[in-house]
């Protein structure tokens, strides 16, 4: 029978801290941080995201909107309403674990710390590059507004951008300028 050893346990530290990249741990809490944040989005946080949305709208197509609460942003004639589904949080979460679990080469070098750092600039990155994405979408979604298939357009449009924007997105950090050659 074999003798219990030192040797021969496991090196729980080094399971649970993935050895020296904790980071990924941080990442994956603030993914499922930020898909929990989705699901419970108080309706001010909401309204307080879609309003560039709605002034974006509004200076691009030349209308109004007004808030009614548990709906959104609904275009004065009633064509159309910014709410809180069309917030982009799924994307930036998406987006932000892309990105947090893809860092570039020159923050894998200073150990878990780069890591760390690179994690917490991911998630600013993260929220203005799906906001802006978004804004784009529900932008050009708005010109089908009258379409018979609009929510089929709206949806396709949406799908296009975001999977464009995560590719572009893989690109620059694996094979862009922030990696040496």
């Amino acid at each position: 029978m074999e003798e219990f050893s030192q040797s021969n346990t496991p090196d729980l530290m080094g399971v649970i801290f993935l050895k020296g990249k904790f980071w990924v741990v941080i990442a994956f809490a603030l993914f499922i941080g930020l898909l929990f944040y989705k699901t419970y989005i108080p309706e001010n946080h909401a309204k307080f995201l879609l309003l560039p949305v709605a002034k974006a709208a509004e200076v691009f197509y030349n209308t109004s909107h007004v808030y009614a609460a548990g709906i959104g942003f609904a275009q004065v004639n009633g064509e159309y309403v910014i709410g809180a589904d069309c917030l982009p949080l799924s994307f930036t979460a998406m987006l932000f674990l892309l990105c947090s679990l893809s860092p570039p080469k020159r923050f894998l070098q200073g150990g878990g710390i780069s890591g760390f750092v690179w994690v917490m600039l991911c998630v600013p990155i993260s929220f203005f590059a799906g906001f802006a994405v978004n804004l784009v979408r529900i932008l050009a979604s708005l010109n089908f507004v009258r379409f018979k298939y609009f929510h089929a357009l709206h949806l396709a449009v949406g799908v296009l951008l975001y999977i464009s924007s995560l590719c572009a997105a893989y690109w620059v950090l694996k094979r862009g300028a922030l990696n040496e050659k």
